[in-house]
């Protein structure tokens, strides 16, 4: 296969991957790690859920890289894994975080 031919193919899987919907996920761990269920702050929680929610709590108003960046730095040093951000289609990062 040559260089052509790598490129069309990258394009179609862009096309194929693509999706008009609206779809963006926050993920525990990246696929090689395993996301932590913990006791924090007395309770019971997953890890990323507390610092989705820890994160949010303090700073309401955050862009997505912000706040993937905050859940990140709130589980460092806690636990292994490191939180990620799946989108259906491209977004601009730094677009405000919206529920």
């Amino acid at each position: 296969m040559g260089p052509k031919n790598n490129e069309a193919a990258r394009r179609r899987t862009e096309q194929n991957n693509q999706n008009e919907a609206d779809v963006i996920q926050f993920g525990g761990c990246r696929d090689d790690q395993t996301s932590a269920d913990a006791h924090i702050d007395g309770d019971f929680s997953g890890a990323l859920s507390w610092a989705f929610i820890k994160s949010l709590s303090a700073s309401p108003h955050q862009q997505y890289s912000e706040l993937l960046q905050n859940m990140r730095q709130l589980l460092r040093g806690k636990y292994t894994q490191v939180p990620q951000i799946s989108t259906s289609h491209k977004i601009d990062l730094f677009t405000p975080f919206n529920m």
